[in-house]
């Protein structure tokens, strides 16, 4: 009888416990580099790739992106752009509903011809940042700032030009997150 008194209370202090996990601002960090972290309450992760699949973004273009093991920034997957020839180019994207204001952050790589190879982000088919060159297996980040309610589309590429090709010659995202 003392033993399911005990069973209870424990299962009581688990569900306080996490309700008060739930309802604070804690940064929980699920991965200890630094430039890849999560905040397990705070976060809506839209995709990071770990099923090894793409399932909830639009591919296409001359090649199709795909989940790459060799080259990521946290877990297993990232996505790799497809292998595009020279003038070629490659797309995912996806659209979101934003209910109140809130910030898309991906994480990203380029291996590319400097000044020359892209990858461009979009949003709702306007151009809002470009990269470009060699980054030798640094991820970094950007994050854009969703203030107005309604319909988002999103779009990355792979851009090449039409004359030559340098260091891995495609790009990396990862980690899709919504906050």
């Amino acid at each position: 009888m003392i033993k399911r008194y005990k069973r209870r209370l424990l299962y009581a202090v688990i569900i306080l416990f996490t309700f008060f996990l739930s309802t604070c601002d804690w940064e929980i960090n699920l991965f200890p580099l630094p430039e890849c972290t999560y905040n397990l309450y705070k976060y809506h992760i839209i995709e990071d790739f770990e099923e090894g699949e793409i399932y909830d973004l639009e591919t296409g273009g001359d090649s199709k992106w795909r989940c790459d093991v060799n080259e990521k920034c946290a877990g297993d997957y990232s996505l790799r752009s497809g292998s595009i020839g020279d003038s070629g180019e490659t797309y995912i994207r996806f659209k979101y509903y934003n209910e109140s204001s809130s910030t898309l952050r991906f994480y990203y790589q380029t291996s590319s011809e400097y000044d020359y190879d892209y990858l461009r982000f979009y949003v709702d088919n306007s151009l809002e940042k470009e990269w470009s060159g060699c980054d030798d297996g640094d991820w970094d980040y950007y994050e854009y700032d969703m203030f107005d309610p309604g319909e988002y589309v999103f779009k990355w590429t792979y851009e090449k030009d039409g004359i030559e090709k340098d260091c891995d010659d495609c790009v990396w995202i990862d980690n899709l997150e919504i906050f």
